[in-house]
């Protein structure tokens, strides 16, 4: 765990329940893998003293690799007596001069070389616009990310001056034309006005509005993000679904923001389905972060008549003057424009639905490897679905040569777990295994949290049911409404006649 500095004025997560998820994601001594035929079957419990100790000689450790992994593999665990003590102080702070001048560099520069904007809805046709409010669908507001800065500026500016507006109840600050961009900058780094702020390590700032809305397990989460990121490397988080891993990986990145310790712009690899809800969440809980899609759906992309051209700017853009901020694309864009993200110096890679790597052999896996980051996550529900391959290709991404190559670590570790599962396996066997299987989840360890639903239901709320009305877009609904007009719908609804039956 990060240590955190106690204050008497301190925000405090409940002890007990940051106890007992931080107890539940840490392997011990009792909890380990259980050997079946063909790998990872389920947790079970077996003390470790009913099981003869191997001798050391007799476990083979001839390759220099595996002698690697064998030392590298007692990094301690997340204490759990830390976790009892875990605060977070409350800081105010000064805004970071030397950050706002360089945002109000970019936006003034960037917006000089464009001379085009883009509107909001896209309107193909006169037929298309839309009438009232009412007739917006989601649709449309999925289509919009900040590729282009006019729409960026628009919205930060929303965001930055109903701050001001909420921090200035008295209007004692007139805004000008002339001061508005100095205002937009230096919001971005206030605290919230009504929100207090939350530090770790008394570096890694968590913008109030952020940290109030999450939930325990989720600010652990956040501070779990904080230790990997102390220790220039990687990791899983493997929360069952619905625990929100996506808001947490926002909170962390957004705290990297407002903490100014953002030094590149970060990639975000996801299905094509989950690309505009990244964009979405992002827009909504931290504003001040520009999201660009890199994709022939995005705005950048979309608005240039050479899609490669569109792409290659936005990457310039974003990565020679945007720290902090963040490129969304799927796997299959990651293949097409592999020369131009290989190019690049990332911050950050997240594999959202990290699981899609599973095969070391694959091109999408082996072109991700290639990333120069210092920093690589995986967010999954099911980090490890099948095999022992599979945990060696996730692995090998996050913490790249820390379990050797793929054919050392399927001889030493591996295939060893498997032989002891055995109905057959002899004893020495058996303990090979048990051994093979302690080493894996030491070092596994402190690259995978993951929590449960169960381990997490006191601190979620009870479930809620909406019901959402999809509305026709402009087109559908005119396409409804002239089949309405045909001749034999007309005949159909005033004459109540029945429908011919179909020919057979």
């Amino acid at each position: 765990m990060a240590e955190l500095i106690p204050n008497t004025n301190t925000l405090n997560i409940q002890e007990n329940e940051a106890n007992e998820v931080i107890s539940a994601s840490t392997p011990s001594d009792m909890q380990l893998l259980k050997f079946t035929n063909g790998g990872v079957d389920q947790i079970f419990n077996q003390n470790l003293e009913d099981t003869k100790e191997i001798p050391a000689e007799n476990f083979p450790l001839a390759d220099s690799e595996m002698t690697s992994i064998v030392e590298g593999h007692s990094e301690p665990p997340l204490s759990s007596e830390k976790s009892k003590e875990t605060q977070f102080l409350v800081k105010l702070h000064l805004p970071k001069s030397t950050r706002i001048e360089e945002l109000q560099d970019q936006i003034k520069s960037e917006d000089s070389d464009n001379d085009q904007t883009i509107s909001v809805y896209h309107e193909s046709s006169e037929s298309d616009k839309y009438e009232d409010e009412d007739d917006i669908s989601d649709e449309g507001d999925l289509g919009v990310d900040d590729g282009e800065i006019s729409v960026y500026k628009s919205r930060l500016r929303k965001w930055a001056l109903a701050r001001r507006r909420l921090r200035d109840a008295q209007n004692s600050t007139k805004i000008t034309k002339e001061n508005e961009l100095d205002i937009i900058a230096s919001e971005i780094f206030l605290p919230h006005p009504k929100y207090e702020d939350a530090i770790i390590d008394n570096t890694l700032e968590i913008p109030g509005e952020i940290y109030h809305k999450l939930f325990n397990y989720q600010k652990l989460g956040v501070e779990w993000f904080w230790k990997r990121h102390k220790s220039n490397e990687g990791g899983i988080l493997g929360d069952e679904m619905g625990l929100g891993k996506t808001i947490q990986m926002i909170a962390f990145l957004a705290s990297l923001f407002y903490s100014n310790r953002s030094q590149q712009a970060t990639i975000i690899i996801c299905p094509a389905t989950l690309m505009f809800q990244w964009v979405k969440e992002i827009h909504n809980w931290w504003p001040p972060i520009r999201v660009g899609v890199l994709h022939s759906t995005g705005s950048a992309v979309s608005s240039h008549s050479e899609e490669d051209g569109g792409a290659a700017k936005l990457v310039k853009t974003f990565t020679k003057k945007g720290p902090g901020h963040v490129i969304i694309t799927t796997y299959e864009s990651v293949k097409k424009f592999r020369g131009l993200l290989l190019s690049c110096f990332w911050e950050y890679v997240v594999l959202d639905e990290g699981h899609k790597i599973r095969n070391p052999d694959a091109e999408v896996t082996l072109t991700v490897k290639e990333f120069k980051s210092t920093h690589r996550i995986i967010l999954s529900g099911t980090p490890i679905q099948n095999n022992y391959r599979e945990l060696w290709s996730l692995m090998d991404f996050v913490a790249p040569g820390k379990f050797g190559t793929l054919p050392v670590f399927e001889e030493h570790l591996a295939n060893k777990v498997i032989v002891g599962g055995y109905r057959h396996a002899n004893e020495y066997e058996v303990q090979t295994a048990y051994y093979c299987a302690r080493i894996m989840a030491d070092f596994v360890e402190p690259y995978l949290l993951r929590r449960t639903k169960a381990e997490t239901a006191v601190q979620r709320p009870k479930q809620t049911d909406q019901v959402l009305f999809c509305k026709l877009t402009p087109h559908q609904r005119k396409l409804y409404q002239d089949f309405l007009k045909e001749r034999e719908m007309k005949e159909f609804v005033t004459n109540n006649r029945k429908l011919p039956k179909p020919e057979k």
